[in-house]
């Protein structure tokens, strides 16, 4: 949950930095981008320069305008036609009880 949210904030201020939405920059290739920075860390030495080259490199994976996204919140599979099983195999065995 903590990297969850550390990423959604870089996120965040990369767009307050484009003057675009949060929504608008990719998550994936947010984490992707701070992941392959983290090699990087040790060898720049100004924490402001790391930022704006993290920033603005998040700032180049934009999501695309998808209007017409829209996920039903419905059941997938259907339901059987057969009771659930309340009792041991073994009961509904016939001649065993």
């Amino acid at each position: 949950m903590l990297a969850y949210n550390l990423v959604r904030g870089v996120m965040t201020e990369a767009a307050i930095e484009g003057n675009v939405q949060p929504w608008q920059i990719s998550f994936k290739s947010t984490l992707t981008t701070i992941s392959d920075m983290l090699p990087v860390l040790g060898a720049i030495s100004n924490a402001d320069e790391l930022c704006d080259v993290l920033l603005r490199c998040c700032l180049q994976h934009a999501v695309g305008n998808r209007p017409d996204l829209y996920e039903p919140r419905v059941l997938k599979r259907r339901q059987k036609n057969y009771k659930l099983m309340q009792k041991p195999r073994g009961d509904y065995k016939p001649g065993e009880a």
